[in-house]
């Protein structure tokens, strides 16, 4: 009779199956993990904002009032033009021109003469703006406020000189440049320009007020005492 052998019975382990240290372990890691992205997502999303810079407030270059020669010629520079000043007159105490600057600008003589009033230079330069020059006159000639300025040669009798290239391309700068500082400007030059702010209409003549209805003054009342008169 055979032998009988006890075998003992296979043990199976499932592949991937894990020990409850093993599982503890990796739920620890996990977290771990969660925290650490979620702690660094929130440290990035408060690093990245930031409140907008405010605005910069951009000043008005445009001279308030009666400006001075003094204040166009420097607003020329501030904006860039290479203006070379040479010399300064006075106007006569009992004159119209207050102060005049001589100047230089791409080689033609610039003049900026200050009048000691709007309507004083709109009498002294009474011409329209966007006409061209006649004989004797300028090339450019521009008038803003109380400032009249002047550019190029002046050939009395003459047709006024012609600009070249380079003095065409500082044209508009100078023109824009002033309409900046004063405008609205009357220009009269020999080259087309540009006006961003253009003179404001001549006002015609206001139409006659109908007549009012007379009112007659009241009488004045009399100074004596009424008469009474007695009852019967």
């Amino acid at each position: 009779m055979a032998e009988q052998t006890n075998v003992p019975a296979a043990r199976i382990v499932l592949p991937g199956a894990l020990k409850p240290v093993s599982i503890v372990l990796f739920v620890v890691v996990i977290a771990a993990v969660a925290v650490f992205t979620f702690t660094r997502s929130g440290a990035q999303t408060t690093t990245t904002a930031s409140a907008a810079p405010p605005p910069i407030a951009t000043p008005n270059p445009h001279l308030p009032g009666n400006a001075t020669a003094q204040q166009v010629f420097n607003g020329l520079g501030h904006f860039g033009l290479r203006v070379t000043a040479h010399t300064a007159s006075a106007g006569s105490s009992d004159g119209t021109i207050v102060t005049r600057i001589f100047a230089t600008y791409l080689g033609w003589p610039l003049d900026v003469t200050q009048f000691n009033s709007t309507q004083a230079l709109t009498n002294a330069e009474s011409w329209d703006s966007g006409a061209r020059p006649d004989k004797g006159d300028p090339p450019v000639t521009i008038a803003g406020g109380n400032i009249l300025v002047i550019w190029g040669p002046i050939n009395a009798g003459r047709t006024p000189v012609r600009l070249d290239e380079r003095q065409k391309a500082g044209l508009q700068p100078l023109v824009s440049a002033l309409d900046a500082l004063l405008s609205p400007l009357r220009t009269r030059t020999t080259e087309p320009v540009l006006v961003t702010q253009t003179a404001p209409p001549v006002a015609t003549a206001a139409p006659v007020p109908s007549a009012a209805p007379s009112v007659k003054p009241a009488a004045k009342a009399s100074s004596k005492p009424a008469k009474s008169t007695p009852k019967p």
